[in-house]
This record gives C-alpha cells, sequence and structure tokens, in this order.
C-alpha cells in the first residue's frame, strides 16, 4: 500500500474502504482522503467554517 500519510490512510478507513486491493499479492494506491479532516482542523483554527469532526461513514439503516 502506498499513502502519503497516516491521516489518508485513516481517512480512506473512516470512508468506507475494505482495502480488498491488499487481497493476494494486490497493491493499492490511496489518494486524498483528509479533506473532511483538514475542513475540521481549519474551522477549528478560524481559517474557514466550523464544521463536525470527522467520523466513520455508515448508512442511516446501519446508524439506526
Amino acid at each position: 500500500m502506498v499513502t502519503s500519510d497516516e491521516i489518508d490512510l485513516w481517512g480512506a478507513y473512516l470512508f468506507g474502504e475494505r482495502f480488498g486491493g491488499l487481497a493476494g499479492d494486490g497493491h493499492m494506491l490511496l489518494g486524498n482522503s483528509s479533506t473532511d479532516f483538514d475542513a475540521y482542523y481549519d474551522g477549528l483554527a478560524g481559517r474557514g467554517p466550523t464544521v463536525e469532526p470527522p467520523r466513520k461513514f455508515l448508512p442511516d439503516a446501519i446508524r439506526a
């Protein structure tokens, strides 16, 4: 697996990535998954609107 940093890895997990591409001899290249983290921390620092912190994506049926 290739990723820029651990936040991209964590973001991919939160957004529902199951990492199936790693099965067998598979490889994965994770793109930018940190946009929600960036927006959240920009809001805390006063550099943008306040937004909710990133969390695991779950459909409403599962959340209920």
